[in-house]
């Protein structure tokens, strides 16, 4: 009898865990994949705006890209934008997604630590 309370108490705390099917751990892994996703848009959008002048967009908003140096060379103005804002993009969506993270870790473990039930 206490082994079927057991497994009755188990099954009911998985059915809580799932939400629409699904476990809350791919609910996480979904939710930081997209704040990942994000973080990359928002790199490569930077860098894009930053690089507007070539294209005769005058847009200047140097802390949008902070890595994206000022760089004079020839070709066409729309194969320098779009290598530019790859090349660099990539950099300052790495940049962006390190300092995202870092700066949700310390909001998580400031939360943990100031809201633990005590």
């Amino acid at each position: 009898m206490i082994t079927r309370c057991f497994a009755n108490n188990v099954s009911g705390q998985s059915r809580k865990n799932d939400l629409l099917g699904r476990s809350l751990n791919v609910m996480t892994k979904r939710k930081a994949r997209a704040i990942t996703l994000s973080f990359v848009a928002l790199g490569h959008t930077g860098a894009a705006v930053s690089y507007a002048y070539v294209m005769g967009v005058n847009a200047d908003f140097p802390y949008l890209c902070p890595v994206c140096p000022d760089v004079v060379s020839l070709g066409s103005p729309l194969g320098k934008f779009i290598g530019r804002t790859i090349a660099m993009g990539t950099v300052n969506a790495a940049l962006s997604i390190s300092v995202g993270w870092s700066l949700i870790g310390m909001a998580v473990g400031l939360k943990r630590f100031f809201f633990q039930p005590h």
